[in-house]
């Protein structure tokens, strides 16, 4: 359950969404209601709220229903630092390990979904341990500072 202008909307998960090691948390739901319309849940311990809304603002990102505690009321069980992200839903023909998600149609379109690590330059550090498969830029390591200048190298050379 999440709020969205003050009310509360139900829903339940219909599958996990294609989806790579970093986040095993990712499903395709489905609002209970009277129209009912699919979004995307993901469960987080961080998560740049100020990124995700910009990016969508600026129409790259998923738009942003809700951030916060799992559950409300009074009776909810406690998760502690886990809270969901949920995103508006869009059909994508794949979301790869970059979690981007490609929408099919004769005009491709990429919604970033993943601001897991997003924050001011250098105000965030890597975690402890990041995946092997991947060649990292030089400067990038667990627990290092992730820098603005070292995500677009990552990013660019990862599409």
């Amino acid at each position: 359950m999440f709020s969205e202008g003050g009310v509360e909307v139900q829903f339940q998960y219909k599958k996990p969404l294609e989806y790579c090691v970093a986040i095993p948390v990712l499903h395709i739901s489905q609002t209970i209601k009277t129209r009912p319309k699919n979004i995307v849940v993901k469960f987080v311990t961080r998560y740049g709220v100020d990124a995700h809304q910009t990016m969508a603002d600026a129409g790259f990102a998923l738009e942003l229903l809700h951030f916060g505690p799992i559950g409300a009321g009074a009776n909810v069980v406690s998760y502690g630092k886990l809270k969901t992200v949920t995103m508006d839903y869009v059909e994508a023909t794949s979301v790869n390990q970059i979690l981007i998600m490609v929408t099919p149609g004769n005009e491709v379109t990429v919604r970033l979904i993943d601001f897991d690590w997003a924050r001011k330059d250098g105000k965030v550090v890597y975690p402890v341990s990041i995946s092997p498969r991947i060649k990292w830029p030089t400067r990038v390591a667990g627990l290092m500072p992730i820098e603005k200048q070292m995500s677009r190298v990552t990013f660019i050379t990862r599409l």
